[in-house]
């Protein structure tokens, strides 16, 4: 260990080491995840940490379950239980729509973004020739669309980012 000796006083000196010139990348995103990288993935209920290493990694990946920051993880695993809640209303509440031949109007939540005032709200869609996709299911009246938003606002939010 070496010493420097300044004005009577004697100082003990550390080495310290220098800095790496080329440090580990990050990934940028989850697509860019290479073996030992850390990534989070949700459980049950909640978030835990992973290191990438092979096809269980993959398959998470693949399947909508890896983000690259916790409060990534944190956020997707609400919204998830916010879709999960108004599902289980919708099924207790009998508010599911099911194909029957020759009606084939089913009704959503979906988000309306209106760009000349700015206003960002939640309205009701109805289509009679296909599915759009909802994160909630689809239902059966428009009168079940409006107990959805009037019930679930917060969620709503959650789910469309709004």
């Amino acid at each position: 260990m070496n010493t420097l000796n300044f004005e009577g006083k004697t100082y003990q000196l550390t080495e310290i080491e220098p800095e790496n010139p080329n440090p580990p990348k990050k990934p940028k995103t989850i697509w860019d995840l290479e073996v030992g990288d850390e990534y989070y993935m949700i459980c049950p209920s909640s978030v835990t940490t992973m290191k990438w290493g092979g096809v269980v990694d993959r398959s998470l990946r693949d399947s909508g379950n890896c983000f690259l920051t916790k409060p990534e993880a944190e956020k997707e695993l609400k919204k998830r239980q916010a879709i999960q809640r108004i599902k289980k209303y919708i099924h207790d509440e009998g508010m599911e729509w099911e194909w029957t031949y020759g009606k084939h109007n089913h009704y959503i939540v979906c988000d309306i973004y209106t760009l000349s005032s700015n206003f960002q709200s939640f309205g009701r869609n109805f289509d009679n020739r296909y599915k759009n996709y909802s994160p909630i299911g689809y239902l059966s009246s428009e009168f079940h669309v409006q107990k959805i938003i009037d019930n679930f606002s917060p969620e709503l939010k959650l789910i469309f980012e709004v």
